[in-house]
């Protein structure tokens, strides 16, 4: 499970510590340790390696989902006449809750005032420049609920992997204290995303 360069490097290794003499006992011991120790170390980051290539491509999904709500948010505030620069004074950067809660408001009544106005003035395709964009809003929340759930359950993979190695006598103490760490991450992601939630308050949107 481990590349060519590092399967030649442990043969090497063990050729070596098949030739020290048998005067030197201790440092044959010594050395047989280490080499376990390494192969053990190098099978551990071969493990976390998979897991890790899967964070490069959760942030990748993550960056595309960033661009296209930012290109979403700015399309979306055009069309009740707020500037970015607002929303983001008056919500995304506002602490009080109470405010923050007000400011949404107003910016709900402008969006039914929008959709009043359109069903006014075009009574037959009013639905339509609405319908996009919502389709998108839609689709970003479906589909970040889709990634927080890969999220954990990469996090849950950690889990696995330290079972795999806490018993171990020479790399156990470390991994509990790996994993310790771990736990403390997962409770906090847990209660910071529900991921089903996400995709499930997504689907049920514009339910009528």
């Amino acid at each position: 499970m481990t590349g060519p360069i590092t399967s030649a490097l442990f043969s090497s290794m063990t050729t070596y510590i098949d030739n020290i003499g048998k005067k030197e006992k201790a440092l044959k011991e010594q050395s047989e340790q280490m080499l376990t120790l390494t192969m053990k170390i190098s099978q551990f980051n071969y493990d976390n390696d998979r897991i890790e290539n899967e964070w490069e491509s959760i942030t990748a999904e993550l960056q595309d989902l960033q661009t296209k709500y930012d290109k979403s948010l700015k399309e979306n505030l055009a069309i009740i006449k707020t500037s970015p620069a607002d929303f983001q004074s008056n919500f995304s950067k506002e602490n009080d809750a109470e405010k923050r809660y007000q400011y949404l408001t107003r910016l709900r009544d402008e969006a039914a005032k929008f959709v009043s106005e359109e069903r006014t003035k075009n009574p037959k395709d009013w639905r339509q420049k609405a319908y996009v964009q919502m389709n998108d809003v839609q689709s970003l929340k479906q589909r970040f609920g889709q990634v927080t759930f890969r999220i954990s359950q990469n996090l849950l993979k950690y889990k696995e992997l330290f079972d795999k190695y806490k018993a171990d006598p020479q790399l156990g103490a470390r991994i509990k204290d790996l994993e310790i760490k771990m736990k403390e991450l997962q409770e906090s992601f847990d209660k910071t995303f529900d991921p089903l939630e996400y995709i499930n308050s997504a689907n049920r949107m514009y339910k009528v």
